[in-house]
C-alpha cells in the first residue's frame, strides 16, 4: 500500500520524501560506521550490461513510489538511503568487514527493510542473505559477502545516478 509505505518512510527518513515540502528538523547524530561515498565524478562512464536496471531496480515499486510521493519525493528518499543518511548499509559493510557475525541478522535486517521499501532489489536480496545466513558466515565469506555488497551498492548507485533518480550536490 503506497500510503502505508509512504507514512513509514516519512517516518524512516522524515518529511524530505514526503509530496508536501516542509522543513526537517536535522536528525540526531548516530554514532555509526563511516559513510559510504558516492562514486567520484572523475571516474570514468559506468558501463552497464543488459538487464542490470531489472536486477538491480524493482522499477514497478520505483514507478508507485513515485506516483505516491512524486518523482522528487522518491529523490529526496533516495538520496537519504543512499548518501546522506547511509548507516544501514555502512554498518553492515562494516560487520562484514569486521567479522561480527553476531550483528548480522539484525543489521541485514534493518538495511534489507530500507534497501526493498526504496525498490533497490539486489540490494534487499543481499541484505536478506546476510540476514538469514550471516551468522553462519566464515572469515573468508565475510570478505566476499563484503566486495559482493560494496560492488552491488555501486551498480545500483550507478544505475540510479544514471537514470536521474540520485541529484547531483
Amino acid at each position: 500500500n503506497v500510503h502505508e509505505l509512504e507514512k513509514m518512510l516519512v517516518r524512516k527518513f522524515g518529511l524530505r520524501g514526503a509530496s508536501q515540502a516542509a522543513p526537517v528538523a536535522p536528525a540526531p547524530a548516530k554514532v555509526a560506521a563511516p559513510m559510504p561515498e558516492a562514486p567520484s565524478a572523475r571516474q570514468p562512464r559506468r558501463r552497464f550490461r543488459p538487464g542490470d536496471v531489472a536486477e538491480h531496480l524493482n522499477m514497478a515499486m520505483i514507478g508507485d513510489l513515485c506516483v505516491g510521493v512524486t518523482l522528487q519525493g522518491y529523490q529526496s528518499l533516495l538520496d537519504g538511503a543512499m548518501r546522506t543518511d547511509a548507516h544501514c548499509y555502512a554498518e553492515v559493510l562494516a560487520a562484514l568487514e569486521a567479522g561480527e557475525t553476531d550483528k548480522l541478522l539484525e543489521l541485514g535486517h534493518s538495511f534489507k527493510g530500507v534497501a526493498a521499501s526504496l525498490g533497490l532489489a539486489a540490494l534487499s536480496r543481499m541484505a536478506l542473505t546476510i540476514e538469514k545466513q550471516g551468522h553462519s558466515f566464515s572469515a573468508d565469506e565475510c570478505h566476499r559477502q563484503a566486495e559482493s555488497l560494496r560492488e552491488c551498492w555501486n551498480t545500483t548507485y550507478a544505475i540510479c545516478a544514471r537514470m536521474g533518480l540520485i541529484v547531483s550536490s
